[in-house]
């Protein structure tokens, strides 16, 4: 598959990383995409008492990166295990992928993991790409931000849909087929 903007190349992307500088207990509210469809038509084919849902988990459905980390994890035993770090070591990991991180640094602490990029990236380049692009998404699982999701559950009839590590655990095999660059 090619590179796409979707969650899941962001997932093949920390997937790869392994050492995660964010908060493991974040709170992610994410759907699956024919939760979000079913709920647009809907909403657009059925009384509403409101002019503004949110398509969203919601606190029962959320989820949070350990959650996600975890399932993920169970596809991949062979791979070091995540990691959360703090979110500023984030500044090293770009250092290190300039072959700038000056001696002492706090990241050094972390050798499996740096030993292990060296490996699946042969050039450091590569890495500072990835960095670039997942950084929105790590901003984003800082935000801890869940959505009420009450006006459309009631609205619509629907149950709370399926927390995100759950539908991913079913397809986190499949990330490896993601051609994150």
């Amino acid at each position: 598959l090619p590179r796409s903007y979707v969650i899941l190349w962001a997932l093949e992307t920390l997937n790869m990383l392994r050492l995660l500088p964010m908060n493991p207990e974040s709170a992610l509210d994410a759907v699956p995409v024919d939760f979000a469809a079913k709920s647009i038509v809907s909403l657009l084919f059925n009384k509403r008492n409101y002019s503004t849902y949110h398509i969203s988990a919601g606190a029962s459905s959320s989820t949070s990166p350990y959650q996600i980390a975890n399932a993920i994890q169970k596809s991949f035993p062979d791979l070091p295990p995540f990691k959360f770090i703090e979110k500023g070591l984030l500044n090293q990991i770009k250092l290190w992928a300039k072959n700038k991180l000056p001696e002492g640094a706090e990241l050094y602490n972390y050798g499996a993991y740096l030993d292990y990029w060296k490996s699946i990236f042969t050039n450091t380049n590569q890495m500072r790409i990835l960095l670039a692009a997942v950084e929105p998404y790590l901003e984003f699982a800082e935000l801890s931000q869940v959505f009420d999701n009450s006006r459309l559950l009631h609205d619509t009839g629907f149950s709370s849909p399926e927390p995100a590590h759950s539908y991913i655990a079913r397809s986190a095999k499949y990330l490896k087929n993601i051609d994150v660059f």
